[in-house]
Order: structure tokens, then C-alpha cells, then sequence
């Protein structure tokens, strides 16, 4: 078992890291988008809660992960032109990974509802502050969107390298 990362594959860390975080969007995306259909019921609280610690989950992952890049070489990336919407595509997916916990951070900070991480507090409830709630919501918003279309250029370009160029970089990350 590789814990590094190899030119021509990832190690069993990164695959962990990424896999995990993977999971963990779905589901941040899931719960946001279940919440709509069960908005002002007992279960939107609940689901509320969740959603709030995996986004806060996933941050700590996003940190972790920039960490471990910093001192993992990572796998061999592509050159030229493909190279560019490489680095494009990740860097999106990354900036995505920040911006969506943020801003739900900035929501429960300005809603006044506050946050908590699995139970344990990280913003105390509060007085609402409209433009933070107001700015919040709205980057949460176009948010949601922009990761749901970056997620269907990663999933597609790996279906793609696996079935038409038929080379090895999604086998890497398996």
C-alpha cells in the first residue's frame, strides 16, 4: 500500500482524501437539495445541522488536502494545452471547496441561527445580520451550481481520458 503518490499513480492518501471529500460534496448536495422539498418541517432542522458540520467537515478536508499537496509530488499531469484546463478545472474545483463553506459559513453567522460542528458550537447564535445572511445565501446560491457543473467537467473529462483516449489517468485515482 503506497501512502505517497507515484508519477504514474496517487497514493492510497490522496485517493482517501479525495474519495472522502467526494462523498461527503454528494451529500453536502443532497441535503441542501432535499432541504427544499421539506422546507419548514422538523426534518429541514435536522438536516440543517448535518449539512452545516460536513460543510465544516469538508473544509478541514480541503485544508488537509492543500497541506498534503504541498508536500506530495502528485501524479504526472498532462502537458500543453491539456495541462492548462488541468490546473483551470482544479484550481475552480478548489476555489469551490473554499467558497461553499465560507459562504455557508457567513448564512448561519447572519441568520442569526449560528453553527455547530456535530454538535459542538463554532458560531454562537445570535442577532441576524441581513447583509452578511443576505450575501451568504446568495454565494450559496449561484454556489451550488457552479460546483454541480464543475463536478460534471471532472467526472466527465475522467470518462473521457478512460474511454477515448483510453489512457490511465482516472485508473490513477482508483
Amino acid at each position: 500500500m503506497q501512502l505517497m503518490d507515484t508519477s504514474t499513480r496517487y497514493g492510497v492518501t490522496t485517493r482517501l482524501i479525495h474519495w472522502s471529500m467526494a462523498l461527503l460534496i454528494l451529500g453536502m448536495l443532497a441535503t441542501g437539495a432535499v432541504r427544499e422539498l421539506v422546507e419548514h418541517s422538523p426534518l429541514e432542522r435536522e438536516l440543517m445541522a448535518y449539512h452545516k458540520s460536513i460543510g465544516m467537515a469538508i473544509l478541514a478536508l480541503l485544508v488537509l488536502r492543500v497541506i498534503w499537496r504541498r508536500f506530495n509530488q502528485g501524479a504526472a499531469v498532462a502537458s500543453g494545452a491539456e495541462r492548462i484546463w488541468v490546473k483551470l478545472g482544479h484550481g475552480a474545483l478548489y476555489l469551490m471547496m473554499l467558497l461553499m463553506p465560507a459562504s455557508g459559513l457567513l448564512l448561519a453567522w447572519g441568520s442569526g441561527h449560528g453553527a455547530s460542528f456535530f454538535g459542538l458550537p463554532v458560531i454562537a447564535p445570535g442577532a441576524k445580520l441581513e447583509w452578511a445572511h443576505e450575501l451568504g445565501e446568495e454565494m450559496h446560491e449561484v454556489g451550488q451550481f457552479l460546483l454541480w457543473a464543475l463536478i460534471a467537467g471532472h467526472v466527465g473529462a475522467a470518462l473521457y481520458h478512460r474511454f477515448f483516449k483510453r489512457d490511465d489517468v482516472m485508473q490513477r485515482m482508483l
